[in-house]
Protein backbone atom coordinates (compact mmCIF):
# COMPACT_ATOMS: atom_id res chain seq x y z
CA UNK A 1 0.00 0.00 0.00
CA UNK A 2 2.86 2.52 1.14
CA UNK A 3 4.54 1.63 -2.29
CA UNK A 4 2.18 2.50 -4.26
CA UNK A 5 1.26 5.81 -2.36
CA UNK A 6 4.49 6.62 -2.83
CA UNK A 7 4.62 5.75 -6.66
CA UNK A 8 1.29 7.89 -7.16
CA UNK A 9 2.99 10.74 -5.42
CA UNK A 10 6.25 10.59 -7.88
CA UNK A 11 4.47 10.11 -10.61
CA UNK A 12 2.01 12.96 -9.54
CA UNK A 13 5.22 15.36 -8.88
CA UNK A 14 6.91 13.95 -11.90
CA UNK A 15 3.49 15.12 -14.00
CA UNK A 16 3.44 18.72 -12.42
CA UNK A 17 7.13 19.28 -13.21
CA UNK A 18 6.49 18.52 -16.89
CA UNK A 19 3.81 20.45 -17.23
CA UNK A 20 5.76 23.25 -15.54
CA UNK A 21 8.56 22.44 -17.74
CA UNK A 22 6.42 22.43 -20.99
CA UNK A 23 4.87 26.05 -19.98
CA UNK A 24 8.18 27.54 -19.05
CA UNK A 25 9.95 26.20 -22.81
CA UNK A 26 6.39 27.52 -24.87
CA UNK A 27 6.83 30.98 -23.19
CA UNK A 28 10.88 31.24 -23.72
CA UNK A 29 12.24 33.13 -27.01
CA UNK A 30 12.85 29.88 -28.35
CA UNK A 31 9.07 28.53 -27.96
CA UNK A 32 7.53 31.06 -29.02
CA UNK A 33 9.96 31.29 -32.44
CA UNK A 34 8.98 27.66 -32.83
CA UNK A 35 5.53 28.18 -32.66
CA UNK A 36 5.20 31.72 -34.36
CA UNK A 37 2.88 31.50 -37.28
CA UNK A 38 3.89 31.88 -40.78
CA UNK A 39 0.28 31.42 -42.18
CA UNK A 40 0.58 35.54 -43.55
CA UNK A 41 3.63 34.46 -45.98
CA UNK A 42 2.82 34.53 -49.60
CA UNK A 43 3.82 30.99 -51.90
CA UNK A 44 5.89 32.33 -54.71
CA UNK A 45 4.66 31.95 -58.15
CA UNK A 46 7.93 31.48 -59.01
CA UNK A 47 9.06 28.35 -57.03
CA UNK A 48 6.33 27.23 -54.26
CA UNK A 49 9.46 26.56 -51.76
CA UNK A 50 9.74 30.14 -51.29
CA UNK A 51 7.40 32.07 -48.88
CA UNK A 52 7.76 36.08 -48.22
CA UNK A 53 5.84 38.79 -46.05
CA UNK A 54 3.52 40.92 -48.45
CA UNK A 55 6.37 43.29 -47.78
CA UNK A 56 8.97 41.87 -49.19
CA UNK A 57 7.25 40.56 -52.42
CA UNK A 58 10.16 42.21 -54.84
CA UNK A 59 12.88 40.12 -52.30
CA UNK A 60 10.68 37.06 -52.16
CA UNK A 61 10.79 36.85 -55.98
CA UNK A 62 14.50 37.24 -56.27
CA UNK A 63 15.63 34.62 -53.82
CA UNK A 64 12.70 32.39 -55.67
CA UNK A 65 14.01 32.78 -59.44
CA UNK A 66 17.65 31.90 -58.04
CA UNK A 67 16.80 29.07 -55.65
CA UNK A 68 17.27 25.84 -58.03
CA UNK A 69 20.51 27.24 -59.23
CA UNK A 70 20.90 28.09 -55.39
CA UNK A 71 20.36 24.15 -54.67
CA UNK A 72 22.36 22.80 -57.61
CA UNK A 73 25.48 24.57 -56.71
CA UNK A 74 25.21 24.28 -52.57
CA UNK A 75 24.76 19.99 -53.39
CA UNK A 76 27.70 19.95 -55.52
CA UNK A 77 29.77 21.81 -53.28
CA UNK A 78 28.79 19.45 -50.66
CA UNK A 79 28.78 16.59 -52.71
CA UNK A 80 25.50 14.92 -52.02
CA UNK A 81 21.90 16.18 -52.46
CA UNK A 82 19.67 17.15 -49.97
CA UNK A 83 17.78 14.89 -48.27
CA UNK A 84 14.78 16.60 -47.33
CA UNK A 85 12.75 19.49 -48.75
CA UNK A 86 13.45 23.14 -48.34
CA UNK A 87 11.35 25.88 -47.05
CA UNK A 88 12.58 29.73 -47.58
CA UNK A 89 10.81 32.48 -46.11
CA UNK A 90 12.15 35.60 -46.91
CA UNK A 91 11.47 38.43 -43.94
CA UNK A 92 10.62 42.28 -44.66
CA UNK A 93 12.11 42.85 -41.57
CA UNK A 94 14.99 42.19 -39.41
CA UNK A 95 12.77 42.29 -36.09
CA UNK A 96 10.66 39.91 -38.07
CA UNK A 97 13.79 37.20 -39.35
CA UNK A 98 14.88 37.40 -35.25
CA UNK A 99 11.34 36.53 -33.88
CA UNK A 100 11.69 33.29 -35.85
CA UNK A 101 15.63 33.41 -35.10
CA UNK A 102 14.83 33.68 -31.64
CA UNK A 103 18.00 36.08 -31.68
CA UNK A 104 16.06 39.94 -30.71
CA UNK A 105 18.69 42.31 -32.01
CA UNK A 106 20.74 39.88 -34.61
CA UNK A 107 21.92 42.18 -37.38
CA UNK A 108 22.20 38.80 -40.16
CA UNK A 109 21.25 38.45 -43.57
CA UNK A 110 19.66 34.90 -43.04
CA UNK A 111 19.69 31.92 -41.05
CA UNK A 112 19.05 28.42 -41.17
CA UNK A 113 16.80 26.23 -39.05
CA UNK A 114 16.33 22.66 -39.02
CA UNK A 115 12.96 23.00 -41.20
CA UNK A 116 14.27 25.66 -43.69
CA UNK A 117 15.91 29.19 -44.13
CA UNK A 118 15.17 32.76 -43.28
CA UNK A 119 16.25 35.54 -45.03
CA UNK A 120 15.80 39.07 -44.29
CA UNK A 121 16.86 42.63 -45.82
CA UNK A 122 20.13 43.21 -44.95
CA UNK A 123 20.84 40.57 -47.59
CA UNK A 124 19.95 42.58 -50.17
CA UNK A 125 21.84 45.65 -49.06
CA UNK A 126 24.93 44.75 -46.93
CA UNK A 127 27.48 47.02 -46.95
CA UNK A 128 25.92 48.54 -50.18
CA UNK A 129 26.20 45.21 -52.06
CA UNK A 130 22.96 43.23 -53.38
CA UNK A 131 24.06 39.75 -51.70
CA UNK A 132 21.18 37.86 -51.86
CA UNK A 133 22.99 35.39 -53.76
CA UNK A 134 25.08 34.48 -51.96
CA UNK A 135 23.07 34.75 -48.52
CA UNK A 136 20.59 32.50 -50.05
CA UNK A 137 23.67 29.53 -51.04
CA UNK A 138 25.34 30.01 -47.16
CA UNK A 139 22.39 29.62 -45.83
CA UNK A 140 21.54 26.42 -47.79
CA UNK A 141 24.99 25.31 -46.85
CA UNK A 142 23.89 25.50 -43.17
CA UNK A 143 20.24 24.08 -43.30
CA UNK A 144 22.36 21.11 -45.70
CA UNK A 145 24.79 20.11 -42.86
CA UNK A 146 21.59 20.63 -40.29
CA UNK A 147 19.89 17.40 -42.59
CA UNK A 148 22.82 15.84 -42.98
CA UNK A 149 24.00 15.48 -39.14
CA UNK A 150 20.78 16.18 -37.63
CA UNK A 151 19.54 18.57 -34.00
CA UNK A 152 21.58 15.72 -32.03
CA UNK A 153 24.48 15.36 -34.29
CA UNK A 154 24.95 19.24 -34.57
CA UNK A 155 24.73 19.66 -31.40
CA UNK A 156 25.41 16.85 -28.91
CA UNK A 157 26.38 13.50 -30.82
CA UNK A 158 29.37 15.27 -33.20
CA UNK A 159 31.22 18.74 -32.55
CA UNK A 160 31.46 20.43 -35.80
CA UNK A 161 33.48 23.27 -35.06
CA UNK A 162 32.16 27.02 -36.46
CA UNK A 163 35.42 27.42 -38.01
CA UNK A 164 34.50 24.73 -40.73
CA UNK A 165 30.28 25.23 -40.87
CA UNK A 166 31.37 28.88 -41.71
CA UNK A 167 33.77 28.13 -44.23
CA UNK A 168 32.35 25.40 -46.13
CA UNK A 169 29.15 27.95 -46.44
CA UNK A 170 31.45 30.72 -47.52
CA UNK A 171 32.98 28.63 -49.53
CA UNK A 172 30.16 26.97 -51.44
CA UNK A 173 28.55 30.81 -51.46
CA UNK A 174 31.66 32.66 -52.93
CA UNK A 175 31.18 34.66 -50.07
CA UNK A 176 32.92 35.75 -47.12
CA UNK A 177 34.52 38.69 -48.30
CA UNK A 178 31.91 41.51 -48.74
CA UNK A 179 32.89 44.85 -48.33
CA UNK A 180 36.51 44.82 -49.38
CA UNK A 181 37.85 44.81 -52.78
CA UNK A 182 40.16 41.95 -54.55
CA UNK A 183 43.41 44.73 -54.52
CA UNK A 184 42.57 45.80 -50.83
CA UNK A 185 42.69 42.25 -49.94
CA UNK A 186 45.82 41.79 -51.33
CA UNK A 187 47.27 44.24 -50.79
CA UNK A 188 46.36 43.69 -46.64
CA UNK A 189 48.03 39.84 -46.93
CA UNK A 190 51.33 41.18 -48.86
CA UNK A 191 51.82 43.89 -45.44
CA UNK A 192 51.02 40.86 -43.08
CA UNK A 193 47.31 41.63 -42.23
CA UNK A 194 46.28 37.94 -42.22
CA UNK A 195 45.89 35.54 -40.00
CA UNK A 196 48.93 33.37 -39.90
Amino acid sequence: MKKKRNRYIFLMVLGVLMILGTVAFLRSTIGKALLKSKSHFITSAIDPRVRYEPEAKEHGEKIAAFLAEAIKRVEEGHYTPFEKEISVYVCASNETMNEYNANPGAQGRGYASFKGIYIGPYAFSFQGLDTHKESLMHELSHLHLNQKLGYLGMGFRIKVPIWFREGIANSVAGSGGEGIDEGEAVNNILNGKHFP
